[in-house]
């Protein structure tokens, strides 16, 4: 099969079926993304006390003692695990299995749509968790791209070719 040399537009039929509908404001993309983070930090700090609990037992048998642990999160996997995936996890999963709604999405009534199908792929979802830091590392510009795009989409819809619309009643 040969390569095409123009661009073509791609799943016509779904981007038309999107036509018209009613995108989410910034301040309930706010506000649920709020929600969301607040959430990941509560996952994280359960996930900082089961890894401690599983080191603690693994390095004494489950016996109180005067041994003295400290799972230390300043290092490299520490901040790895706890830093990254924990959110990421929290996003994409929770994107992936609910198609498009994560709690903070539920709550404001929201919901992610791919433009390039009609169920968000587990790989959509992960690019979109992933454009979260992509935001955060342009210091905020990402998020800030909602106000300059014409269909509302910041960076993490734009990486994972998403929009989020307000879900109807």
């Amino acid at each position: 099969m040969a390569k095409q040399k123009t661009f073509a537009l791609y799943n016509r039929p779904r981007l038309e079926s999107l036509q018209g509908i009613e995108l989410a404001s910034f301040k309930r993309r706010a506000i649920a993304f709020i929600i969301d983070l607040v959430i990941s930090f509560l996952l994280f700090f359960i996930v900082l006390i089961v890894v401690g609990l599983f080191l603690w037992y693994r390095n004494t048998g489950g016996e109180f003692s005067t041994y003295s642990f400290s799972f230390n999160a300043h290092s490299f996997y520490g901040r790895l695990v706890l830093n990254i995936l924990v959110p990421i996890c929290y996003f994409g999963l929770c994107t992936y299995f609910t198609n498009g709604k994560t709690v903070g999405k539920k709550v404001c009534k929201l919901r992610v749509l791919s433009l390039t199908g009609e169920k968000l792929g587990l790989w959509t979802c992960f690019e979109r968790a992933l454009g979260y830091g992509a935001s955060f590392f342009e210091l905020g510009a990402g998020f800030l791209q909602f106000f300059f795009h014409p269909n509302r989409r910041t960076a993490q819809d734009c990486l994972a070719e998403t929009i989020v619309v307000l879900e109807s009643d």
